[in-house]
Parts: C-alpha cells; sequence; structure tokens
C-alpha cells in the first residue's frame, strides 16, 4: 500500500517513485524546451537570454506539469463498450479490451489524434506569445500581442500537421512505454524549435 502511494506515472505512462517523476519533469521542462528555443534563435542569428530564461520558465513551471498527465492520461483512457454502441464513430479510436467486460483503451488513431490535441493551435499560439514577450515589452499591447500570437498559432499548426501527426504516430504507437518519456521530449524540442522559426516567419 506504502508503495503505491509512493509512486506515480511519468508521461509514458510507467510507474515511477514520486521524487524521480517530478526531477524528470522538471529536467525535461527546464532544459528541451529553452534547447529547442535556442537551436531556432541560433538558426536565425540571435540569442535573447531574457527569452530563454522565459521559455526555461514556463517550462520547468506550467509545462512540466501539464505534458506528463496528458499524456498519462492517454494511457488510462478506457470508453465503456456501450458508448462505443451509442457513438458507432469511437470504433475506429479504440482497441479490443483486454478482457470482455472492461473498457476499450485508444488504438493508433485514437493515441495519435489525441495526442495532436494537445499541441493545438491555442497551446502553439501561448508558446509563441510567451516566446515574443521579450521584444513586445516596450511598445506592449496584450490584446495585438494575443491576436499576432493566436494567428501564427493556427498558421503554425496547420504547416506542421503532416510532421506533428508522423512524430506523435510514432512515439504513441512505436516507442515502448519505459522510452516513451524521452521520446515525446525529443518531438517536444524539435516542435518547440519549429514555433519558434514560425514565429518570425509568420509575423
Amino acid at each position: 500500500m506504502s508503495q503505491a502511494m509512493n509512486c506515480t506515472r511519468c508521461a509514458c505512462g510507467n510507474e515511477l517513485p514520486l521524487s524521480r517523476s517530478k526531477q524528470q519533469s522538471f529536467l525535461v521542462g527546464l532544459l528541451v524546451y529553452p534547447l529547442g528555443d535556442l537551436s531556432a534563435q541560433l538558426i536565425l542569428g540571435q540569442v535573447d537570454l531574457l527569452r530563454l530564461l522565459i521559455v526555461a520558465l514556463v517550462g520547468a513551471t506550467l509545462y512540466r506539469f501539464e505534458v506528463p498527465r496528458w499524456f498519462a492520461w492517454l494511457d488510462r483512457i478506457a470508453i465503456s463498450q456501450s458508448t462505443v454502441v451509442r457513438f458507432p464513430v469511437l470504433r475506429r479510436l479504440v482497441a479490443r479490451p483486454a478482457q470482455a467486460d472492461s473498457g476499450m483503451p485508444l488504438n493508433w488513431l485514437g493515441r495519435t489524434l489525441l495526442a495532436m490535441a494537445y499541441f493545438n493551435p491555442l497551446w502553439i499560439a501561448r508558446h509563441i506569445f510567451f516566446i515574443r514577450l521579450p521584444g513586445n515589452l516596450l511598445h506592449f499591447s496584450l490584446g495585438a500581442a494575443l491576436l499576432a500570437a493566436i494567428a501564427a498559432g493556427a498558421k503554425s499548426f496547420l504547416v506542421n500537421a503532416p510532421f506533428a501527426v508522423l512524430g506523435n504516430y510514432i512515439v504513441q504507437n512505436h516507442i515502448t512505454r519505459k522510452w516513451r518519456f524521452l521520446g515525446s521530449a525529443a518531438l517536444s524540442g524539435i516542435l518547440a524549435c519549429i514555433y519558434a522559426l514560425e514565429s518570425v516567419l509568420f509575423r
């Protein structure tokens, strides 16, 4: 009982000691997103230390809680068979249950689509808002900054959709649970770099 209470799930769905899981999430948030953003800044020939600090803080506080919980939730989803009968479209998103009377877990398509749903246009817009923040401090207008970020987020989502679908499909369906956390982190870093580049492209 005490061992179960001191364990949690990482983004890959594995049970880990609570302290280890927190350390992993913190380090991924603190390092992966800033490294992706730094890569984009180097490609563009500019380095903004304040921007890197903002991305690191957001990653270590906001993203470190959101990302693991979302992907752990994908592992726990079990749709009742009565619900699938009531909404036949769900048949395309679920796999056969392990037991006849248990819920139906997500199949490869369901996992991929819901993984994509996390990195939605509004999530991208919020990330772009944060990385543009240092450049807007002198002439800051919250309404204009939000609208510009939302527009850039929508464009970025559409442009990146093929790559994001492929990346999330590989991570969710072809990487074992043991390594899925690392795979999700690597994909997040690549996307962070792409979003930073497109925040300039889609101004």
